[in-house]
């Protein structure tokens, strides 16, 4: 085993996440957006969907704490309104709808007029029910001693030298990293997805007492969530060409603006999404959007979970450039939409179900941090120390669907080695301990989506809002 170089953990975070406010029944809040005047605490399309937004923060676990402040300052606004007290819902799904239109289009005035025009043309072309859906998005950037450290052991091209080259190569970094995120999208809708239970009032307003919908894990990400009526194409060969291949869809009128493209991976310069400000300035960070909500979290995501994605951005930062032409982006699209079902047996397109794709994307990701982060073999992978959980069956031979592939002497178990006494033990701790949250929703039984869909497939309103409010308690009583 290698020692792990710390600086491979160096990267800064952000998260953002939407939750819909509801009222002491539990039905879709109709007051007005109780922080006007917080950028930490915005609204999304409706004044009932609240989103925060923490700052940007230097580890996984600072960004989690930021997230959790800003739900405890919430919460103790929300409990006390005049109108009532509110709740946040814990689910990405909505709960009971009574009438189509319950979230109507934020209104904006003055110079922000521009967002409110924008809002009417979703609704009018998407519908408000595609809105009720709230999720999580992570955004992540790379310090140069990251890129320094990556560059020493893997196979991602990340270079040094003057401004100039600097940036080009940042950037294609970045456009690596967006298509490699973007093959394994399936992964991270698969162990994220938390909504099994889409109540059918979504589908027919104001129906009560009707069969949930129980067919996806995740219905946001799936081919009912909230996407666009074409299958986007992207060029990752340059970020001159990734721009203009979104910029197309807006100069040809298929979309309105740049934001209308819903993809499961964006890569954005500093502050608002803009494409030619990408273009002028080079890419900051990747933001990753397809992140249900765990209503298990009082803030909707575990600490642990927010660790594993940081990992998966690390490991998928060290595989080597490969073309990613139109039809591997259209299988990949598809096969994050699969990811999104409920039954795991599902095959991808590579022939290996859901499931035993997942076993052998962790596995690799094991083998990774295992050399001590060293590069990722294209062609083979090589025997990991350790036990795999219980009930977990050994990988597949073949090939996984993000690309790389699996010899036909697959190891039966895996795991990292304990690393040698007083060798690097907090990071290695820190990666042990995501990937083994991960490893635990592939035992029988453990994906989130099978325990919420056991305890909320009956009486999901009235159990949701019991939740909601003991999220808030909690919340409210911390210090």
């Amino acid at each position: 085993m290698k020692r792990l170089d710390k600086n491979i953990l160096a990267a800064r975070m952000g998260l953002e996440k939407e939750s819909l406010r509801v009222d002491r029944r539990g039905r879709l809040a109709q007051t007005s957006h109780p922080f006007p005047e917080d950028a930490e605490l915005d609204v999304d399309f409706s004044g009932n969907q609240l989103e925060f937004v923490t700052d940007v923060c230097d580890s996984a676990d600072e960004v989690w704490e930021a997230l959790r402040r800003l739900h405890r300052k919430a919460a103790r606004v929300l409990e006390k309104r005049e109108t009532g007290p509110e709740y946040l819902w814990p689910f990405s799904n909505p709960p009971y709808v009574q009438a189509e239109g319950e979230n109507p289009p934020m209104e904006f005035y003055g110079e922000k007029a521009w967002k409110t025009a924008y809002r009417n043309h979703l609704r009018d072309r998407y519908g408000t029910q595609l809105m009720l859906y709230s999720g999580i998005h992570f955004n992540l950037s790379f310090p140069e001693k990251f890129r320094e450290a990556i560059s020493a052991i893997g196979d991602a091209g990340v270079g040094t030298g003057c401004a100039g080259e600097k940036r080009r190569s940042t950037d294609a970094a970045y456009l690596n990293l967006a298509a490699w995120t973007t093959r394994y999208a399936w992964l991270i809708v698969y162990l994220f997805a938390a909504s099994p239970v889409l109540d059918e009032s979504y589908f027919s307003p104001g129906k009560k007492d009707g069969t949930p919908c129980l067919k996806y894990a995740s219905p946001r990400s799936s081919e009912i969530g909230y996407w666009n009526d074409f299958e986007p194409v992207l060029d990752y060969r340059s970020l001159e060409g990734y721009v203009d291949s979104i910029l197309k869809y807006t100069e040809d009128g298929t979309l309105m603006s740049p934001a209308e493209l819903y993809y499961p991976v964006r890569l954005k310069s500093a502050g608002l999404y803009d494409l030619e400000r990408l273009r002028r300035e080079g890419v900051s960070h990747i933001e990753i959007r397809i992140i249900d909500e765990n209503p298990y979290s009082e803030i909707g995501i575990f600490r642990e979970d927010v660790r594993f994605l940081h990992l998966l951005m690390v490991y998928l930062a060290s595989r080597a450039p490969k073309p990613f032409p139109e039809g591997e982006q259209l299988r990949a699209l598809r096969d994050m939409k699969r990811a999104a079902l409920f039954d795991d047996s599902t095959c991808l397109s590579n022939g290996l179900s859901i499931r035993e794709n997942a076993v052998q994307a962790l596995q690799e990701m094991e083998e990774f941090f295992e050399r001590g982060g060293g590069s990722t073999p294209e062609g083979g992978v090589a025997p990991v120390v350790g036990s795999a959980p219980e009930g977990i069956a050994a990988p597949v031979a073949g090939s996984t669907i993000g690309g790389g592939s699996a010899n036909g002497d697959s190891p039966t178990s895996v795991g990292i080695a304990a690393p040698v006494t007083g060798s690097a033990s907090a990071e290695w701790a820190y990666i042990r301990e995501a990937l083994d949250f991960q490893w635990r929703k592939l035992e029988p039984g453990g994906r989130p989506a099978e325990i919420i869909r056991e305890e909320f497939r009956k009486e999901y309103n009235r159990k949701g809002l019991e939740l909601a409010k003991a999220h808030s308690r909690k919340l409210c009583q911390e210090e």
